[in-house]
């Protein structure tokens, strides 16, 4: 798992678009590149990585034809951002879940309506001090023995609200809406902390008798009431109110920490998604449409995964992405060497 808006962020800008000749339109106006998209912060370029991807061919294979300057500049962020997106998850696709638990679950069936609070009631949950995880509130369940609509806030003790819900909810009827909020331990909106989920009602809460509080590793969760965050009071209620966390491991920080590892596996996918435009488009444009024999080769140039007597020196793009995927794999997360421990007695 990963801050998809922070590594967007680390990595964009890293491989940018070179404009040695401006594109032109069929009406002859020019349209410029902008700054970001030519921001090249590694000192290379996406022409670098195939001949045939150029701006010019990007330009004539687009949805849009005869684009203007901010429809191109926009389809090219996105591309990048797509590049990027691509290049991170096809090297952290392992299943990084680390643990899925509720809050608490009932040792058995009976429950019963306990008293009314009209103050703040919820849990404060702590997570791991840790960068390298982080944990998600997947989905709240809430239990009352009367309807009516219960607003469910989300806040954190640095940074303040971070989403609030409006949920109606039937007497004695369970309601589970999905919430898929990460909880990050370190990110750019605020540096450790707690969190806290919490609501007011007046409502009658359906609360077990006997709660089973569930213990975790990543991370803790308090039942609390009271008037003040700053000044609550902890409990072994559960107001109604049960949350499903999971816990996974979280790439983010090695990430940032090694933003250059990513440079070829990004240029190498920039790469294919061009030739890909190029290969399957349907527009026409200004430029003479590719013959049979160039799409074959180029199909070749993208899909060719090994030497053949045709390209004995050759190997095509997806076969250099399928090694820069490995290479990366083993660079930023390593496989640990085995050790042999010999016992020493004395």
């Amino acid at each position: 798992m990963f801050n998809a808006e922070a590594i967007k962020k680390t990595l964009s800008g890293r491989i940018g678009w070179r404009e040695t000749i401006p594109v032109t339109r069929p009406d002859g106006s020019t349209v410029p590149v902008s700054d970001k998209n030519k921001e090249s912060r590694s000192g290379r370029h996406f022409q670098d990585f195939h001949q045939i991807v150029t701006l010019r061919n990007t330009y004539d294979n687009i949805e849009i034809e005869n684009a203007n300057a901010a429809q191109f500049n926009e389809y090219l962020e996105n591309l990048q951002d797509s590049a990027i997106m691509g290049s991170v998850s096809a090297v952290l696709d392992a299943d990084s879940l680390i643990e899925q638990s509720l809050i608490f679950s009932r040792r058995s069936d009976k429950s019963t309506s306990t008293q009314r609070v009209s103050t703040k009631m919820g849990y404060k949950i702590s997570i791991a001090q840790n960068p390298s995880y982080c944990s998600v509130i997947k989905n709240a369940s809430l239990l009352f023995a009367e309807s009516g609509e219960v607003e469910l806030i989300f806040t954190h003790s640095n940074h303040g609200e971070l989403q609030r819900k409006k949920i109606t909810v039937e007497a004695n009827i369970e309601t589970v809406i999905p919430i898929d909020l990460p909880l990050f331990y370190s990110c750019d909106k605020y540096k450790g902390g707690f969190f806290f989920v919490y609501f007011e009602t007046n409502l009658l809460p359906v609360e077990p008798e006997c709660p089973d509080f569930n213990k975790t590793g990543i991370f803790r969760a308090e039942p609390f009431e009271g008037d003040d965050l700053n000044n609550i009071s902890f409990t072994s209620r559960t107001y109604g109110l049960n949350l499903e966390i999971c816990a996974y491991r979280d790439f983010t920080h090695i990430i940032k920490n090694s933003p250059s590892v990513f440079d070829t596996l990004i240029g190498l996918q920039m790469a294919a998604t061009v030739i890909e435009l190029m290969i399957n488009s349907t527009r026409s444009n200004h430029a003479q449409r590719l013959t049979g024999e160039a799409a074959g080769r180029l199909y070749a140039d993208l899909n060719q995964m090994y030497p053949s007597p045709e390209f004995p020196y050759s190997t095509g793009i997806r076969g250099q992405i399928a090694r820069e995927i490995k290479r990366v794999t083993n660079n930023l997360l390593p496989k640990q060497k085995s050790q042999i421990v010999t016992p020493c007695f004395t």
